[in-house]
Protein backbone atom coordinates (compact mmCIF):
# COMPACT_ATOMS: atom_id res chain seq x y z
CA UNK A 1 0.00 0.00 0.00
CA UNK A 2 2.77 2.45 0.92
CA UNK A 3 4.52 1.91 -2.27
CA UNK A 4 1.38 2.49 -5.02
CA UNK A 5 1.58 5.76 -2.50
CA UNK A 6 4.38 6.90 -2.83
CA UNK A 7 4.27 5.67 -6.45
CA UNK A 8 0.97 8.01 -6.88
CA UNK A 9 2.23 10.67 -5.28
CA UNK A 10 5.65 11.18 -7.18
CA UNK A 11 3.43 10.64 -10.90
CA UNK A 12 1.36 13.53 -9.68
CA UNK A 13 4.22 15.52 -9.15
CA UNK A 14 5.94 14.68 -12.70
CA UNK A 15 2.83 15.19 -14.08
CA UNK A 16 2.19 18.66 -12.63
CA UNK A 17 6.00 19.58 -13.64
CA UNK A 18 5.19 18.46 -17.13
CA UNK A 19 2.50 20.74 -17.21
CA UNK A 20 4.96 23.52 -16.14
CA UNK A 21 7.07 23.40 -18.40
CA UNK A 22 4.78 22.77 -21.66
CA UNK A 23 3.16 26.12 -20.21
CA UNK A 24 6.49 27.80 -19.61
CA UNK A 25 7.68 27.06 -23.71
CA UNK A 26 5.28 29.14 -24.89
CA UNK A 27 5.57 31.93 -22.78
CA UNK A 28 8.42 35.01 -22.94
CA UNK A 29 11.53 35.06 -21.10
CA UNK A 30 11.69 36.70 -17.51
CA UNK A 31 13.47 39.19 -18.31
CA UNK A 32 10.80 39.98 -20.37
CA UNK A 33 9.29 41.91 -17.51
CA UNK A 34 12.14 44.58 -16.53
CA UNK A 35 12.92 45.24 -20.94
CA UNK A 36 8.78 45.64 -20.81
CA UNK A 37 8.48 49.64 -21.98
CA UNK A 38 4.93 51.59 -21.53
CA UNK A 39 4.75 50.54 -25.29
CA UNK A 40 5.21 46.91 -24.96
CA UNK A 41 2.20 46.64 -22.39
CA UNK A 42 1.41 43.01 -24.09
CA UNK A 43 4.48 41.37 -23.03
CA UNK A 44 4.70 42.98 -19.41
CA UNK A 45 1.22 41.38 -18.78
CA UNK A 46 2.66 37.77 -20.39
CA UNK A 47 5.55 38.18 -18.02
CA UNK A 48 3.30 38.79 -15.21
CA UNK A 49 0.95 36.36 -15.99
CA UNK A 50 3.97 33.89 -15.91
CA UNK A 51 5.33 34.93 -12.26
CA UNK A 52 1.93 34.49 -11.30
CA UNK A 53 1.57 30.84 -12.82
CA UNK A 54 4.98 29.84 -11.55
CA UNK A 55 4.17 31.02 -7.66
CA UNK A 56 1.09 29.50 -7.69
CA UNK A 57 2.63 26.59 -9.24
CA UNK A 58 5.29 26.30 -6.61
CA UNK A 59 2.92 26.96 -3.77
CA UNK A 60 0.98 24.27 -5.24
CA UNK A 61 3.77 21.93 -5.50
CA UNK A 62 4.93 22.73 -1.72
CA UNK A 63 1.52 21.82 -0.56
CA UNK A 64 2.07 18.58 -2.21
CA UNK A 65 5.08 17.41 -0.41
CA UNK A 66 4.28 19.09 2.64
CA UNK A 67 0.98 16.87 2.76
CA UNK A 68 3.11 13.33 1.68
CA UNK A 69 5.87 14.18 4.27
CA UNK A 70 3.24 14.33 6.64
CA UNK A 71 2.01 11.35 6.26
CA UNK A 72 2.18 8.65 8.92
CA UNK A 73 5.57 6.36 8.45
CA UNK A 74 7.84 9.56 6.47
Amino acid sequence: MKQSVVSGSVQDLMRKLSQLHAQLQGLPSASSLDEATNDDEEARQEAQQRQQFTRRFAQEVVGDLQQYLSQPGR
